[in-house]
């Protein structure tokens, strides 16, 4: 019987213990609810980031992190040039998204 009983709340343990899960590319880091400390305005706030990924001539990724859209654009396009002799990056190819 305690087998029984035993072996029952291995399994649900074990089902439970999935629940929830997902599915994690390791090459793309995983930003959501990312803050970023802006001194801009005179005293430390905190503001949502943007994370900017671009395809560079060698096929790689190349993902950037920025306070702004923008500078999280210029940013990604600085490290696929740093990763190229010539600059192939295809911005064409860039997609960013709100964290």
């Amino acid at each position: 019987m305690h087998k029984y009983f035993f072996s029952a709340v291995l399994l649900v343990s074990l089902l439970s213990g999935c629940a929830g899960m997902k599915v994690v590319d390791p090459n793309k880091p995983d930003n959501k609810g990312q803050l970023q400390v802006d001194y801009s305005g005179g005293t430390p706030k905190l503001v949502e980031t943007y994370t900017c990924t671009m395809v560079g001539a060698n096929g790689k990724r190349v993902y950037a992190t920025g306070k702004s859209e923008e500078e999280a654009r210029k940013e990604a396009i600085a490290k696929c040039q740093d990763q190229t002799l010539l600059s192939f990056c295809k911005v064409s190819k860039m997609s960013c998204e709100k964290n």
